[in-house]
């Protein structure tokens, strides 16, 4: 089955460990940068912080709004973080790298599998999509740390 990837990066001005902290946090600090037309209905089922923590959610895009249910992992405490569906196996991760002037370069991934026509229109249109509402994510944690505007950068 073909892979489909999409992806969106972003420089951050705040240090990787200030933004990790927001990111992990499901209780407060992620929901926080959730864009509302995009998240709904986010429930904590385990945990709330971290590895292990356990979370639901309704995704709305392109008129249409899906159910998900992902486990939390941290695979490299303060550096990634890993949203993992174990029903479709779709993979969104959130990779943080020091930059200039004590910046963060975020870089959110994900990743899943489609095949067929399903597969062809999901790689047409989906990649563009989530590019849109992580940008949206990037600026609604700079907008939650402090002044300024998150730079989009290359993926």
């Amino acid at each position: 089955m073909p892979r489909i990837v999409a992806q969106h990066c972003a420089i951050i001005a705040a240090p990787p460990a200030t933004v990790y902290e927001v990111l992990r946090d499901y209780e407060v600090g992620h929901q926080a940068i959730l864009p509302p037309e995009h998240f709904s209905r986010f429930q904590i089922e385990q945990g709330g912080r971290g590895e292990g923590t356990v979370i639901r959610f309704a995704f709305t895009a392109l008129g249409a709004t899906s159910l998900h249910r992902v486990l939390i992992r941290e695979p490299e405490p303060g550096r990634r973080l890993v949203e993992m569906n174990p029903r479709d196996g779709t993979c969104t991760t959130f990779l943080l790298h020091a930059a200039h002037a004590g910046a963060t370069r975020l870089t959110i991934r994900t990743e899943f599998r489609a095949s067929g026509l399903r597969g062809w229109l999901l790689r047409a249109i989906v990649p563009a999509t989530l590019r849109r509402v992580y940008a949206k994510e990037a600026r609604n944690l700079m907008t939650l740390l402090g002044p300024g505007d998150p730079t989009p950068q290359p993926a």
